[in-house]
């Protein structure tokens, strides 16, 4: 393994390294099926609760029954919304479906502040007919077709409240992003629009907007792209917002664009640009003002598949044809920074390879996982070797430090196929919700099958190493007692270790980070 060290500088200095562990096939520690109808397409979602760490969801879009252990919950239409509620490590506790008599689809999740979790639909399409459809303990006429919800719960699943927004077309919320008591959701309406008492129109096919709640759910304010005929020759759009968050510019929202889009007094152009289809970072301040837009033209960039904030910094996932040469095969490449000189970036997987979910966590670890064919490759980074995938594709689920050195991976290897689709981490594991069919072997809960496409829901236990010392840079080479203090990345004591890190074998498992203290000289670890 290679060395690898990043330093964290505050009133004192502190030391954490990390060793990147060789990309596996080592099986998820425990797994549980969720069964039901699934397509290959399927989108399964999966969050932590902010508040009680011990719970988090699962969650996405079903139809007919669905059932995880004793829990069971059946579409009250063509499909419907659902939420599973587990505690650590795998304990079904409840569910939740939404949902009426048409086409009701959950779209994104993530964890509430104030604990429990904040959910997006698009309800009451698919029928051609006006249809009601219920949301907790509320039940909504639609619109149109599909409506705009957007539902707060508590950890235990009890709504706080709900609410719709929409006209006689389609409007389809994909991204929540809440800063303190603020909430803001992103996604795209067609022609025109009602959101609280704003009437909104645009006559391009498509417009982005973004809707500002308040913690109580409350209509505060909305803005939205406007198709700008320009020398392209037709109207443009904007479509799929696929991050809302906050970087180094304001708070973003990132959405593939074509043709000419203005976003308040900014425009845009991509047909000026060497692709006719680009994305963009669509940036604004917490009252909708101070709106400009962000080119994220990456090399020969085809589109941007997924995208997240760390800390104060983007991070997209796009694909891309190698060294730039549309001869060359394409891939999948991570990219931290939001606008060149891109700071780090390096491939995944060959050919038809994808990121399907990149999440952030608390301010240490960036999760990306997805679908390779052929390989897994961090020799850009790490000199990692590539790993071959076993089947003809396979899941991948990818660790980061906050500087993009990669601190684990491994491959999700079933039988047959198998494709990661979200993550959530806590200090001790990661939850990996997985389509897949064939056979998934576990450590502890057996091997988990499915003959037609299903749903797992797998955990991976942090992996680390033992913590050794640095042979490159022995203590003794330290001025004055060596003596480290050891700190959980949350900033808990764990110990206080004089002269030696080797004592730290009996220290369990996870991410650390070493105070030194009565030393003038740092000095590297392996973990």
């Amino acid at each position: 393994m290679r060395r690898l060290i990043f330093i964290v500088t505050t009133v004192v200095t502190l030391m954490c390294t990390t060793v990147p562990l060789c990309a596996n096939t080592k099986p998820p520690s425990m797994g549980i099926l969720i069964r039901g109808n699934w397509s290959e397409t399927s989108k399964i979602f999966v969050a932590s609760d902010a508040v009680n760490t011990n719970i988090f969801y699962v969650a996405g879009t079903f139809s007919g029954t669905i059932n995880v252990g004793d829990l069971t919950a059946t579409s009250a239409g063509m499909r419907d919304g659902f939420v599973v509620a587990f505690e650590r490590p795998m304990k079904p506790l409840w569910i939740n479906s939404y949902g009426g008599g048409g086409e009701d689809s959950l779209t994104t999740i993530v964890a509430n502040n104030s604990g429990g979790y904040l959910c997006a639909l698009a309800c009451g399409g698919g029928t051609g007919q006006t249809v009601t459809y219920t949301i907790g303990g509320t039940t909504f006429t639609g619109r149109g077709s599909y409506d705009a919800v957007v539902v707060s719960t508590d950890e235990y699943g009890v709504q706080r409240w709900a609410r719709n927004d929409g006209d006689l077309f389609s409007e389809v919320p994909s991204q929540i992003f809440q800063e303190n008591s603020d909430i803001y959701i992103a996604g795209n309406f067609y022609q025109r629009s009602r959101f609280g008492s704003d009437f909104v129109s645009d006559s391009g096919a498509a417009t982005v907007y973004v809707q500002k709640l308040s913690s109580s759910g409350n209509h505060v304010w909305l803005r939205q792209t406007y198709g700008v005929v320009l020398h392209s020759g037709y109207r443009g759009l904007a479509v799929n917002p696929s991050v809302l968050g906050r970087t180094e510019r304001g708070i973003m929202c990132v959405a593939g664009v074509a043709g000419g889009v203005q976003w308040g007094e900014a425009v845009y152009d991509s047909i000026s640009l060497t692709q006719p289809y680009f994305a963009a970072g669509l940036v604004f301040d917490g009252e909708g003002a101070n709106q400009n837009i962000v080119a994220l033209a990456a090399c020969n960039a085809d589109s941007i598949v997924g995208a997240a904030t760390f800390g104060n910094t983007l991070v997209t996932a796009a694909v891309e044809h190698e060294e730039c040469d549309y001869a060359r095969e394409s891939s999948v490449v991570i990219h931290i920074g939001s606008q060149p000189p891109i700071t780090r970036a390096f491939p995944v997987g060959g050919w038809g390879s994808q990121v399907n979910s990149l999440s952030y966590f608390g301010g240490t670890r960036l999760c990306a996982v997805g679908m390779i064919e052929k390989n897994v490759r961090w020799e850009s980074v790490a000199g990692v070797e590539d790993v071959a995938a076993l089947s003809g594709s396979d899941g991948f689920v990818a660790l980061f430090a906050e500087d993009g050195i990669p601190l684990f991976t491994t491959l999700v290897g079933s039988t047959v196929w198998s494709r990661c689709t979200g993550a959530s981490t806590s200090a001790e594991d990661v939850v990996v919700t997985t389509l897949f069919q064939g056979s998934i072997p576990t450590a502890e809960a057996g091997t988990l099958h499915s003959d037609s496409t299903g749903v797992a829901v797998l955990r991976y236990v942090t992996p680390v190493t033992n913590i050794k010392q640095d042979p490159e840079t022995p203590f003794e080479d330290s001025e004055g007692v060596f003596t480290i203090e050891l700190y959980t990345i949350t900033g808990q004591f764990v110990g206080r270790f004089e002269n030696t890190l080797l004592q730290f074998t009996t220290v369990p498992n996870g991410l650390y980070i070493v105070r030194t203290l009565q030393s003038t000289t740092l000095q590297s670890i392996y973990r």
